[in-house]
């Protein structure tokens, strides 16, 4: 694999570039390549660890060669920095030295946050989309999977991005979703335990009393008086309601689909935790982890009352999401499916639904000969 320069995006006077890792040249159409497919990184901006895994995924289904696999990095400073030494040319010799890498503060780029120039990173993908359907690849043949933090990248760019033609999305284990109005599961479908796989929830309501800022940006779609409305990507949508409603409308049409593992329902923030959260794996089993095994970190679930009006563990609210949107008709025939696992990229990415989703069904009787 390689790493190449997404850009220039000229702001300030200065040239920036996006870093990306690439299996083929971004500089041209390579016409053995049949899907292009996206993988967004977690919390974690391990997008090398993606990237291998997606590579790997694809090699060992012969598809490495007709798949172009693509995996930005939504760094932060200081990781950025050290692997770029600061500079286009830390990255690739062939890029003007002058060139400096995009990076994010925090986790700001999972909600479509500015970077250090500016440059949002919901605006990023809208550019990368872009220039691979200038380049010539079918947007009906680009899959963007999401992740964990970049299953709420993801799904949140496909409800807010400005493109008129949204690839298809595939994205798994949102630690929190952006409804589409100001209902939320019913308090009985949000119980702090788990609901397991064939949970559903078919009553939403407005929540009595409701947290404050239960609806804001990026749990729902209030902007004004957030600090999102100042954020680049939202300025025109903040106190434009016709054009949140345009968007709403748009997201309509959007080809989402949704995978959830089903040992995913750990919840370490509330008060009575589960000992089957407490792995062996993970501190030794003596602590709660609910992002294992994707990471040993103890307490990453959003335990806001913005979030756990959605419900209670990552399973749940997922579920939760999918009927909201069946229920309200915005996507009366999303797609949903279950995979063995709890919170694991690789069980997402390996399992044959997935592998079907992004490859395309056509091409989904590989894996069953290669795979197994």
């Amino acid at each position: 694999w390689k790493v190449i320069g997404l850009g220039p995006r000229r702001r300030r006077g200065q040239d920036y570039f996006m870093p990306v890792y690439s299996s083929h040249t971004l500089d041209e159409k390579v016409l053995d390549v049949q899907q292009v497919a996206i993988y967004i990184h977690g919390l974690g901006a391990d997008a090398d660890h993606y990237y291998c895994d997606a590579q790997t995924l694809a090699e060992t289904l012969a598809f490495d060669g007709s798949t172009l696999t693509i995996a930005p990095w939504f760094g932060d400073e200081a990781s950025v920095g050290e692997a770029t030494g600061g500079t286009a040319a830390g990255w690739d010799s062939a890029l003007d030295p002058s060139w400096l890498p995009l990076w994010w503060t925090g986790s700001s780029w999972l909600s479509g946050g500015d970077s250090s120039s500016g440059i949002s990173s919901f605006t990023v993908l809208d550019s990368l989309v872009s220039h691979l359907v200038n380049l010539g690849y079918s947007a009906d043949r680009i899959g963007i999977a999401g992740f964990s933090a970049g299953c709420q990248f993801s799904s949140r760019w496909s409800v807010w991005s400005k493109k008129a033609v949204i690839p298809r999305v595939i994205v798994s284990d949102c630690g929190s979703y952006v409804y589409l109005n100001e209902t939320r599961p019913a308090p009985s479908c949000s119980v702090e335990e788990n609901t397991g796989v064939d949970h559903s929830c078919s009553s939403f309501e407005v929540p009595s009393p409701p947290p404050d800022g239960y609806n804001d940006y990026k749990y729902g779609l209030t902007l004004e008086g957030t600090k999102y409305a100042s954020w680049s990507y939202f300025q025109d949508f903040a106190g434009n309601a016709d054009m949140v409603n345009e968007q709403v409308e748009a997201f309509k049409g959007v080809d989402i689909r949704f995978m959830f593992g089903s040992g995913d329902w750990c919840n370490c923030g509330v008060d009575v935790k589960a000992l089957e959260c407490f792995f062996p794996a993970c501190h030794g089993g003596t602590q709660c982890c609910d992002t294992y095994p994707d990471s040993n970190t103890s307490q990453v679930l959003d335990v806001h009352d913005q979030a756990m009006v959605q419900g209670s563990n990552r399973l749940q609210r997922g579920l939760n999401y999918v009927s909201f949107l069946k229920a309200s008709n915005y996507l009366p025939t999303v797609q949903s499916a279950i995979f063995d696992g709890g919170h694991n990229d690789t069980a997402f990415f390996e399992d044959p639904t997935f592998v079907q989703w992004m490859f395309l069904a056509s091409r989904a009787e590989s894996y069953y000969a290669v795979w197994r």
